[in-house]
Parts: structure tokens; C-alpha cells; sequence
């Protein structure tokens, strides 16, 4: 009965998040049991770029900003728990909007690992995956913001020569600017 109360509350709900899609419905029942629900108001964070990582948070409902990104319901925060006991979350959690997260712990995730070899293996190069993608995707915002902002110093530069320029007679304004 147990077993089937757990799995009405929170495995069904679990399958349709991608980290956890193709476990078998048993891992899915033990994970259900040690689910903690938390909830969070608008403005909180509720991970720290500084502090260990520790869990694995499920967005079950609410709307959440975290690694430069927008997420929601069905969302994972936290796969780089899986990588090691001493490694560093790197970024930040907030909630935007009421939301309610499931937590799953580093050490009772373990537990339930051992019982099942092959998920582990499968979830660790999930968690891999996910952290290069985030990486990425990382790097391309902050070269998207360095091109932007030398863009900006160019402009801004260039509007600076040219008042210079006039008031110099024009010597500024014969300099050639690159590529541009």
C-alpha cells in the first residue's frame, strides 16, 4: 500500500523528468520515499554558487532562474552531485514565483544507487551531459556579452575620436578604425 501511495504521489510525476524517464519503476518508488518536498517564495535563492553540492532538485511547480536560465516544472537543478562529494554547486538558485522543489539528497540518492549499478553509470554520464551542455552554453552568453560590449567601446570610442577629431581640426577623424 505504501509502495502504491508513493508511487501515486510522486513516481508518475518523476518518469516525465528527463534525469529520471528510463529508470525502473522500483528505483522510482524508493526515490519517491525520500522526496522532500520544499517550498520557496519569490526572491529566495535556494542554492549557492559557494556552497556544496548536495541534492538534486526537481521543480515541481514554480518558476525558477538558475545558470543563466529560465526554468520550470520538470526541470533538474543540482546534477553535479553526482560527480563528487566535495564538488562546488558554481552558481546560483533563485525562485522567481512561489515554487515547490523536490529534493533528493546526495546521500540518499547513494543508497538507492547501489541496488541499482546500471542507473548509477547512466545517471553519471547524464549529469556529465548536462554539465558540459551547461557550460556551453555558459561560454557562448559570455562571448555573445564580450563581443556586445567591445561593440559598445568601439561605438563609444569612435563618437569620442570624433568630438576629439573636431576639435582638433579633423586629425582623429582621418584614423582608420580596423574593421569596422
Amino acid at each position: 500500500l505504501r509502495a502504491e501511495v508513493a508511487t501515486q504521489l510522486n513516481a508518475e510525476w518523476m518518469e516525465k523528468v528527463p534525469f529520471f524517464k528510463s529508470c525502473p519503476s522500483m528505483m522510482l518508488i524508493q526515490l519517491s520515499f525520500v522526496l522532500k518536498t520544499e517550498s520557496f517564495p519569490p526572491e529566495e535563492t535556494f542554492i549557492r554558487a559557494e556552497q556544496r553540492a548536495h541534492k538534486l532538485c526537481l521543480i515541481k511547480k514554480g518558476i525558477v532562474v538558475a545558470k543563466g536560465q529560465v526554468l520550470n516544472s520538470g526541470d533538474v537543478l543540482g546534477e553535479e552531485m553526482l560527480l563528487g562529494r566535495d564538488r562546488l554547486s558554481g552558481y546560483s538558485a533563485r525562485a522567481l514565483t512561489y515554487s515547490d522543489v523536490l529534493v533528493l539528497t546526495a546521500d540518499d540518492l547513494m543508497k538507492i544507487l547501489k541496488d541499482f549499478p546500471d542507473e548509477r553509470k547512466r545517471l553519471r554520464r547524464r549529469a556529465v551531459r548536462c554539465i558540459v551542455r551547461d557550460h556551453v552554453i555558459m561560454y557562448a552568453q559570455a562571448y555573445r556579452e564580450l563581443q556586445e560590449q567591445m561593440q559598445g567601446k568601439r561605438s563609444t570610442s569612435r563618437k569620442t575620436l570624433g568630438l576629439l577629431g573636431r576639435g582638433l581640426g579633423g586629425t582623429f577623424e582621418k584614423l582608420s578604425y580596423g574593421n569596422q
